[in-house]
Parts: C-alpha cells; structure tokens; sequence
C-alpha cells in the first residue's frame, strides 16, 4: 500500500474501490429526470443503505444534480447505466412504503426456509421512477 505521500504524487489515477472492478469511470444516463442526477456510472457520493443482494443499491446520493435534492434516495444498477430516482429523502420514501404498506400494496411472503419477508418488488413499487422495471406495481382495485 503506498503512503498518503506517494499517493498525492502518484500521476496514474488510484485502483479503483471493489465495487467498481467492472465499472467504466463514466458512462451518460439516459435514464427518467436526467437533470436530478448526476450522468455517471458511480459517484463515491453515492451512499448505499440497502442491497437488493444482486447487486443493486439503494443510495442517499450526496452529489445531485442541477434539479435534484441533496439526500435524494437513487438507484444504482449493477447491469444498467440508468439511475433511477426513488424519493426526494429517506423521510419521503420510508413515509411512501409506510402508506403502500398500510394500504394492503405489499404482501408478506415465506421462503422454503420458512423466513417472512415483503415481495421481491416491495421497494421498487414505492419510487418516484422505476417502478416497473421488473413487474409492474398492482393496480389500486387490485389491492
């Protein structure tokens, strides 16, 4: 490892971090609200606080863009260049999945393993965008 000194001459940029193995330093978004985020494939501001254990975070994003909010919730796909706006703040988006939740949107399931947990969609269904990347949400009379 080299010291902070080294560092600070080194002329090549530092190894990237273990989750960016795969990464392009930049790639564009061409995702929904391009000018609430940042046209980037990664931004070490970005700070997961859920995984969707296949790679897929959650993040409290620290570097908006132009029309974003500082704390705004993104999503970061692994296998996709877009960016998806979840919820203006952790508050708006724990106060969507509450209502969804109290509304009948979610159901409890049970795995082989007799563990209880929300339907694979639960935090996908309560974005401002992105909700049906991967099924869509229910329909109100549905529910």
């Amino acid at each position: 490892m080299l010291s902070t000194r080294a560092q600070t001459r080194r002329k090549s940029p530092p190894p990237k971090p273990f989750w960016a193995w795969n990464s392009p330093p930049t790639c564009a978004n061409t995702c929904c609200l391009p000018t609430a985020k940042q046209g980037l494939w990664w931004n070490p501001r970005w700070i997961p606080i859920v995984t969707s254990g296949s790679g897929h975070l959650f993040c409290v994003d620290l570097d908006p863009g132009p029309a974003g909010t500082l704390g705004q919730i993104i999503l970061f796909l692994h296998d996709d260049k877009g960016r998806y706006l979840i919820a203006h703040s952790l508050r708006a988006w724990f106060a969507r999945l509450t209502a969804d939740l109290e509304c009948g949107l979610y159901e409890i399931v049970e795995d082989e393993n007799g563990y209880q947990h929300f339907n694979s969609h639960a935090l996908m269904w309560s974005s401002l965008e992105g909700q049906e990347l991967y099924e869509p949400p229910p329909k109100p009379e549905d529910i």
